[in-house]
């Protein structure tokens, strides 16, 4: 959707209450005003489709005890925090970051680890390293005609992937995508859970999880 800018009169008492909820929802004044006429004339804006596919992705993950599924104050973004099974429980937290454009990639997925220990975060490193690679193979196999996403590293215990649908062109429902975005968190969330349980094991412990995807991907995933 274009916007442009316009001159209203508003009460400078009606402006002061703009505001203050605007600084609550961490928004600002002009998209809060944006969003409170769209709602009174029923027309859906883009945050608005992003926060009803989020909620939707939190009533969906209910059901993963180890999920923490949780709105961030911006419209655009949620968290999923996972707990590890390695020394002293370390947490892992997934962020979904929406773009408001509907294109291929329809945001980005972010996957931070607080971690002090450098022995975790060279198993982190290793990990995203071989499951891009993994990615890279497989997604020419099965999309040849689409961009293929991978992991970058954004710092330590940071990293970074676009989400881009197969299809490419935008037509998908929100309980679709919000479907289709906790399917892949699980997918990959369940690789690294496998990979730190076969530390001992790489070679045992990379086949499964390539075994794992290969699996979400014969389940036909809409986003990648």
């Amino acid at each position: 959707m274009e916007k442009s800018v316009y001159s209203l009169v508003l009460m400078d008492e009606v402006v002061k209450a703009i505001d203050q909820m605007a600084h609550q929802q961490n928004t600002s004044r002009s998209n809060l005003i944006n969003q409170i006429l769209a709602e009174e004339v029923m027309l859906t804006t883009p945050e608005m489709r992003m926060r009803d596919i989020f909620e939707r992705m939190i009533e969906a993950m209910e059901e993963v005890a180890s999920f923490q599924v949780k709105l961030q104050p911006s419209d655009y973004c949620i968290s999923i925090r996972s707990v590890m099974e390695y020394k002293y429980n370390p947490t892992i937290r997934y962020f979904i970051e929406l773009y408001r454009t509907n294109q291929a990639a329809i945001g980005q997925l972010k996957v931070t680890s607080r971690t002090k220990s450098r022995e975790l975060q060279e198993y982190l490193y290793d990990f995203f390293s071989y499951f891009s690679k993994l990615e890279q193979i497989y997604m020419a196999r099965y999309f040849p005609n689409r961009p293929t996403p991978y992991f970058t590293i954004e710092g330590e215990g940071r990293f970074n992937r676009e989400l881009i649908l197969t299809e490419g062109d935008g037509k998908i429902s929100n309980d679709d995508m919000a479907l289709a975005m906790g399917d892949y968190i699980k997918m990959l969330d369940q690789s690294l859970a496998i990979y730190l349980t076969h530390l001992k094991d790489l070679e045992v412990g990379r086949s499964k999880i390539e075994r794992n995807y290969v699996e979400f991907l014969n389940s036909k995933p809409v986003l990648l």
